[in-house]
């Protein structure tokens, strides 16, 4: 009794000093990171729009350089920037990407605030509400999408589409929800997922939430715990073009097969045709 309590006396203390090892980790990165990540971690999946953001989700983002500032994000109950105020005679319903959304800015510096206090000192503007419906990833399938839900309970003034001419040119044939699916809270481009997560209770709490386990996935070639790296991306023009470029070598290698299925083809009716004369 004696050596097994011993045993498990000494398994207790391995795996308290295991936890208390990777509390250290986490605090350390989050230090480091000064509490911010470099992207949104707030998404959740969607079936049709391929992502969305989580209703009342808040995270702080440092986008780009380490020289930008670090912004809050706090998502509204509907999935966007900002709760949606009331439907109003002078609604604007602006709907883009991460630059309508303002990643890398305050909701109080984004376009739509912008506009909307520009909009309210102009004659017949006093009550314009512009909404701020842009969500990172987003292309114009989704754009089309989101202004359809909308306008079921909205009659607006007006509509801003914001096109992004980095990316939204190249998306515009190819679905948000072909190009990304959700882990632990982070948009992750489909070719970078590896394999299925692993049901883990509480996943996006433990692994969406911690800046060690991003450090790891962004080290890592094969990802954390069976998953894929995991790296957040909107994807840009290499990647769609490379993307295509992949797609019409596939279509040529079709177009040979079918080149030799029917020279084959061919072949065997003149020998046959052949035969038949003689």
């Amino acid at each position: 009794m004696k050596k097994t309590g011993r045993r498990f006396y000494r398994a207790g203390l391995v795996v308290a000093g295991l936890v208390a090892a990777t509390a250290v980790a986490e605090i350390a990165f989050s230090v480091r990171d000064e509490h911010a990540f470099p992207h949104l971690n707030t998404y959740v999946a969607d079936s049709k729009l391929g992502v969305r953001l989580r209703p009342a989700g808040r995270t702080m983002v440092r986008f780009g350089s380490k020289e930008n500032p670090i912004t809050r994000a706090e998502i509204g109950p509907e999935g966007y920037r900002e709760p949606l105020p009331p439907p109003g005679a002078d609604d604007v319903l602006v709907v883009g990407d991460s630059q309508v959304f303002g990643l890398g800015v305050e909701a109080s510096e984004t376009f739509s605030h912008v506009l909307a206090e520009q909009l309210r000192g102009k004659p017949g503007w006093s009550e314009a509400q512009v909404l701020n419906l842009g969500v990172p990833t987003y292309g114009p399938d989704e754009y089309l999408a989101v202004l359809e839900e909308l306008l079921r309970t909205r009659r607006p003034r007006a509509i801003v589409v914001a096109l992004n001419m980095v990316n939204d040119l190249f998306e515009a044939s190819r679905p948000n929800a072909e190009r990304h699916a959700v882990l632990d809270g982070w948009a992750v481009r489909k070719e970078h997922l590896i394999g299925t997560p692993w049901p883990i209770p509480y996943r996006y709490v433990l692994f969406g939430r911690s800046h060690l386990v991003y450090a790891l996935r962004r080290q890592g070639e094969q990802g954390v715990l069976g998953a894929g790296v995991g790296v957040p991306s909107e994807g840009g023009y290499r990647d769609l073009l490379s993307a295509a470029a992949d797609g019409v070598e596939a279509e040529r290698r079709v177009a040979e097969a079918h080149a030799l299925e029917i020279r084959d083809l061919s072949v065997e009716a003149n020998r046959a045709y052949l035969a038949f004369e003689r």
